[in-house]
């Protein structure tokens, strides 16, 4: 229980996505801690947390829970795994507050579920390798600490469009959110703005054409109802067979950018 003047919020969340991790056992990673449930392909995270407050107000309490969640939690997933996870059910409950008035003691109880629409977590990590797993997240949380304010702030950034193109079903939305989390990140890296992609993809070894297309071009064609190069239908077809290719040049070069920025 809180005393009188501190509000403690315990969350519980559930993270789903198409694949990523299993824990065989509960996993505590600094103030979270994760179990799995489910059987067969369908799994899913179940998390817990904590939002400490001073005052009673629900709605502060679980959009930081929210940021909490996608600023310290799912970062370290992503680059655990390789695959994007959503918060789907979020419920913050606020702890029984103890207030007291000379000899009397009242306690408060308060309530509150929010349930977020379903959306869609494998690498099993089992008993044997929960330690070198969670050193991995150390390891991942180290570097993310060494970034600059402003490098932190375009890494957390580009990581959540990577996680949300990651998980989205439409291929041409997914590949645009790639796209994005690579712009933020490789304008971040390259010397020459005007020709940052070509730079970006020679540098880092990643694939600047599908199909003769260059990644800019296909972005451009799909965001832009004329494009002089591409149709719209064309840079649709190419973004719908090449997303998920695209998608792994990205996360390539979110590790390049960690590593590389963390010196």
């Amino acid at each position: 229980m809180a005393e009188d003047g501190e509000y403690i919020y315990d969350v519980q969340f559930e993270l789903i996505g198409t694949d990523g991790i299993v824990f065989e056992d509960e996993v505590k990673i600094d103030d979270f801690k994760l179990k799995s449930e489910g059987s067969g392909i369908r799994f899913k995270i179940i998390g817990t947390t904590t939002i400490k407050l001073d005052k009673n107000d629900y709605k502060l309490a679980r959009e930081l829970a929210m940021k909490k969640i996608q600023q310290e939690l799912l970062p370290l997933l992503v680059l655990t795994s390789n695959e994007g996870h959503i918060i789907n059910k979020l419920t913050v409950n606020l702890r029984p507050i103890i207030k007291r008035d000379g000899k009397n003691v009242s306690i408060m109880v308060v309530n509150t579920i929010d349930v977020k629409d379903e959306v869609h977590a494998f690498k099993i990590i089992t008993k044997d390798t929960v330690e070198s797993y969670i050193k991995e997240l150390e390891s991942y949380k180290d570097k993310i600490e060494k970034l600059s304010k402003e490098d932190r702030e375009n890494f957390l950034r580009a990581i959540r469009y990577w996680n949300r193109g990651k998980v989205d079903d439409d291929k041409i939305d997914r590949f645009i959110d790639f796209y994005i989390a690579f712009e933020i990140l490789g304008k971040n890296l390259a010397k020459n703005e005007n020709q940052w992609v070509k730079e970006i993809c020679e540098d880092y070894g990643l694939r600047r054409e599908y199909d003769g297309a260059k990644i800019n071009e296909i972005r451009d064609a799909l965001v832009h109802a004329k494009h002089k190069k591409l149709s719209k239908e064309t840079a649709e077809a190419l973004a719908i067979k090449y997303a998920d290719e695209f998608g792994k040049d990205v996360f390539k070069l979110i590790i390049d950018f960690l590593n590389e920025k963390a010196q």
